[in-house]
């Protein structure tokens, strides 16, 4: 909830900054405000900090509030991000890294053994925080296969290290889907 607090606590653990604690108020000044601040997360994704307690709207100051028939303000029967999947170049740096920044723990651990074929495999660490209802699957590539690997495609593609899917936890996965 304190986002000054969270992130200096974040760049005092070697969080790289972004975006400084900002107020971002809603224009018309109906809504209210949020805090928000930005650190680097891989590539050129960024950890968000929100603290949006005095702001009334749907999402964030300054955006329209959508509303799906039959739901409330913008759900669409989505609950909350399960995880978010990261490809980085060298996973020992990178976890490193996101422990110290975050105070996250290692949740689980695959190797190319465990999620490879003879094609293709790749390297991957789940990061969790203490409730671990906050996951960060990380994955890096693996060479010596036939095939390259499905994360160096990625990162080649992607012309660096990036987010390579968000999940999202659903109750009702077909009740969502008919409202989208």
């Amino acid at each position: 909830e304190d986002v000054e607090a969270t992130f200096n606590t974040m760049v005092q653990n070697g969080g790289i900054p972004v975006l400084h604690p900002v107020l971002v108020k809603d224009f018309k000044g109906e809504k209210g405000s949020c805090m928000m601040a930005e650190v680097s997360l891989y590539g050129d994704a960024v950890v968000r900090l929100i603290d949006a307690r005095n702001y009334t709207g749907g999402f964030l100051p300054n955006y329209e509030d959508v509303v799906a028939p039959g739901t409330k303000l913008g759900k669409y029967g989505i609950d909350r991000i399960d995880h978010i999947v990261g490809n980085v170049h060298n996973l020992q740096q990178t976890l490193a890294y996101l422990k110290n920044m975050t105070g996250f723990h290692e949740f689980a651990e695959f190797t190319a053994e465990d999620v490879g074929t003879v094609d293709s495999g790749l390297n991957s660490c789940v990061l969790a925080n203490n409730s671990e209802m906050i996951l960060l699957p990380v994955n890096e590539p693996t060479f010596g296969t036939r095939r390259k690997s499905q994360i160096q495609t990625y990162l080649e593609q992607n012309e660096g290290e990036g987010v390579q899917h968000v999940a999202m936890f659903t109750a009702d996965i077909f009740g969502t889907l008919e409202l989208m």
